[in-house]
């Protein structure tokens, strides 16, 4: 009897089948798709804090382009940097670090602390 035992393993994770996420390879792309969406409905589900982090952010790119303003009322180039080079800079500098914020940063703050708490289990 105890030969013909067998484990039950629920349809959706036996071998071949889709899976729970859909199946197939998990490609980076994928991962970092589904990353970004957990990510991103997260922040959304606190109304306010998503409210805040944009107006934070508003912020910070309207200071920076105050003091892009100030600096080329006085001169024409900075280091060689023309003032349309400077922006695409600031633009691109402050995207990167709002996609950072937004999507990465919230699920980075969660591993750390799943690891420190010993709730992170790779089974």
């Amino acid at each position: 009897m105890a030969g013909n035992c067998r484990t039950f393993t629920p349809p959706r994770l036996r071998p071949g089948s889709e899976g729970i996420f859909g199946g197939g390879p998990m490609s980076y792309f994928r991962l970092v798709r589904v990353f970004f969406r957990v990510n991103i409905v997260g922040e959304v589900a606190y109304r306010i804090n998503f409210f805040v982090n944009i107006f934070q952010s508003l912020l910070a790119l309207g200071t920076a382009l105050a003091g892009m303003a100030i600096i080329f009322s006085f001169t024409d180039s900075l280091g060689g940097w023309q003032p349309a080079e400077i922006l695409a800079l600031v633009g691109v500098y402050v995207l990167i670090g709002g996609v950072i914020r937004f999507a990465i940063q919230p699920g980075m703050a969660q591993l750390i602390e799943s690891v420190r708490d010993g709730t992170f289990d790779l089974h």
